[in-house]
């Protein structure tokens, strides 16, 4: 949460209070908006000439909202332009996020080497919640439905 920006009018329908007002005093910007698959051992498998490898993190997500972005994009009568107030206002239509929320009990894994276990949702300083939290935002973008709202709205 921002210690500099008031909050913006767009966060004002799905951020609650008790997270914007986190520092007490005015409600202030909080981040992030949406969220994406961003997680290196979960990602994209990518065949580079015959050896297969692993893309994910921020080299992952950041392209994967842009490429989605650039869907809508082609098809809309108005530019999207700045995109945060259209993603909190389609965070009102039902079904175009998926909403991340904590696994009921932790998750295991191996990494892609063979070498580490990693466990997931014992980490007690990052929270998903119902709604919007300030791990997940507003959640990550639901396909279809997404792309829809995305047309629809000026």
């Amino acid at each position: 949460m921002s210690a500099l920006f008031g909050q913006p009018f767009y966060q004002k329908i799905a951020v609650p209070k008790s997270l914007a007002k986190l520092n007490g005093g005015a409600p202030m910007r909080v981040v992030p908006d949406i969220a994406a698959v961003g997680d290196p051992e979960t990602g994209y498998a990518i065949d580079s000439g015959g050896t297969l490898f692993t893309i994910g993190g921020t080299s992952l997500s950041c392209p994967v909202i842009a490429g989605i972005q650039a869907l809508a994009s082609q098809h809309r009568l108005f530019p999207i332009g700045f995109a945060n107030p259209l993603l909190y206002t389609l965070g009102l239509i039902p079904g175009v996020y998926h909403d991340v929320k904590a696994p009921a009990g932790p998750v295991a894994l191996i990494t892609q080497s063979g070498r580490s276990l990693l466990t997931l949702g014992q980490d007690s300083s990052l929270t998903s919640t119902k709604g919007y939290d300030d791990t997940t935002g507003l959640g990550t973008p639901n396909g279809a439905a997404f792309l829809v709202g995305e047309l629809i709205l000026p």
